[in-house]
């Protein structure tokens, strides 16, 4: 009886070796998988703001402005801009006036765009500008997101430049933070 069982023991064995195991059945639904992680970074750029001249002006008069063009530069986190894929636009402009009614800045807002960094990753951001009598300006962009790195991006720049009538260039700089995927 022994000599039995311990043969019967080695066949189930080796069969069972040599047969195909079930697989346990794809519960990949129920998995969680790891979140995205984030983290929160110093951020400087240059930037010089093109007009497309295809597209109109927005008026605010007695001042007039670009509707929309493109931008090149160069980010920490970004490298050099791909100025023909680095689109902006102007919402609307508004003139304010002192308590004399002199004239004090135009204040343009919902401006929006993208910069399209070096390795084809795309920032999102949206802003305010104002602009002063003089030709400076100031600007506060803040990020929603993009592709790549970019993906959930948040965060804020702020600076300050001027217009250079010569070249029609836009022409500032910015600092700031952006928290991006690690």
């Amino acid at each position: 009886m022994k000599t039995h069982f311990f043969f019967l023991f080695a066949v189930l064995l080796v069969a069972g070796c040599t047969s195909d195991m079930l697989a346990p059945a794809d519960d990949s639904a129920g998995l969680e998988f790891r979140k995205k992680e984030y983290v929160t970074k110093p951020m400087t750029m240059w930037l010089e703001a093109a007009r497309d001249p295809a597209q109109d002006f927005i008026f605010c008069l007695p001042g007039i402005f670009p509707a929309g063009g493109w931008m090149q530069g160069h980010a920490t986190h970004m490298g050099q801009f791909i100025a023909e894929e680095s689109p902006w636009a102007h919402g609307s402009c508004e003139m304010v006036l002192d308590a004399n009614g002199n004239f004090v800045k135009f204040v343009i807002s919902g401006s929006h765009g993208h910069w399209t960094a070096a390795n084809g990753d795309v920032l999102n951001w949206e802003g305010t500008y104002e602009v002063f009598p003089d030709l400076t300006f100031s600007a506060d962009m803040d990020f929603a997101g993009g592709t790549g790195k970019f993906d959930g991006a948040t965060g804020n720049v702020f600076g300050f430049g001027h217009n250079d009538l010569e070249t029609g260039l836009a022409i500032g700089t910015a600092e700031g933070y952006i928290t991006i995927l690690k």
